[in-house]
């Protein structure tokens, strides 16, 4: 795949339910959002990084880390609001017409460069049109949203659905 030709989107709102403004918060000593901000950068896979945010502090960090810093409408950075539109909203925003698009959560602080190239390795390689990446759940959490791994790394809904029919929104 053409790093030219692939981009980064990293939705990043400042405000949260769970634990307040998380994404500038400390983790490990660094703001969360640094670690995939570095990942993405690190990985060398990417022509261009956006950062979307609706937060001030958030668009600093960002700034520094020297990506593009999308800055995303209120109605779009709420706790009912889903990434898809905010990821539409920064691509439409700085004018892309990426061949690849990676939104990476930074909510997986653990993600390292690699991760970022074996997966973009992945959907080159067997034709797919999506890579998500999943991890085991050690006990019965969660379990409407929890995926089965299919033969060929493919993934469905328990109940055999597939995986883009799922409320994905840890609030909801």
């Amino acid at each position: 795949m053409n790093a030219e030709r692939a981009l980064a989107v990293v939705p990043a709102r400042g405000g949260s339910r769970g634990i307040p403004r998380k994404n500038a918060a400390l983790f490990l000593g660094r703001p969360l959002v640094d670690w995939t901000l570095d990942a993405a950068r690190q990985s060398g896979v990417f022509g261009r990084i956006l950062l979307s945010t609706d937060d001030d502090a958030i668009a600093e960090l960002g700034r520094r880390a020297g990506v593009e810093v999308v800055e995303r409408p209120p109605e779009l950075a709420g706790d009912e609001a889903p990434t898809a539109p905010a990821v539409k909203h920064a691509l439409e925003s700085a004018g892309t017409s990426a061949e690849c698009v990676v939104v990476l959560e930074p909510t997986a602080p653990g993600r390292r460069p690699w991760h970022v190239r074996e997966s973009l390795g992945l959907l080159a390689s067997t034709g797919a049109d999506t890579v998500a990446s999943v991890s085991r759940v050690p006990y019965h959490f969660g379990a409407e949203k929890q995926l089965r791994l299919g033969p060929g790394g493919s993934l469905s809904a328990r109940d055999g659905r597939h995986p883009r029919e799922l409320t994905h929104r840890r609030q909801d």
